[in-house]
């Protein structure tokens, strides 16, 4: 038996298929991205400064994220002691 024969080419082949049609998909944002960048200097707005606030907000959003991990945890652990009356 040879290797070819061993492995399922149309599996392979749909995850090939698939792989492709999302790397299409996300060119195809980044350049509505690029256009709208493009309005943001021809309105006469600071693209770094929007590039910016963006980065600060999906980091603020990723913070929020663990806060809120934590202090679920912490909810958790006040309660397994008898204390869930100190997240109110």
């Amino acid at each position: 038996m040879t290797l070819s024969n061993a492995l399922p080419g149309d599996h392979i082949l749909e995850f090939i298929v698939e792989i492709e049609r999302l790397e299409h998909a996300r060119q195809a944002l980044a350049d509505d991205i690029k256009e709208i960048f493009a309005d943001v200097r021809e309105e006469g707005f600071d693209a770094a400064a929007v590039r910016a606030v963006i980065a600060e907000r999906k980091k603020a959003m990723k913070d929020d994220i663990k806060r809120r991990s934590k202090i679920q945890a912490a909810r958790e652990y006040a309660e397994a002691i008898g204390q869930a009356d100190l997240f109110g």
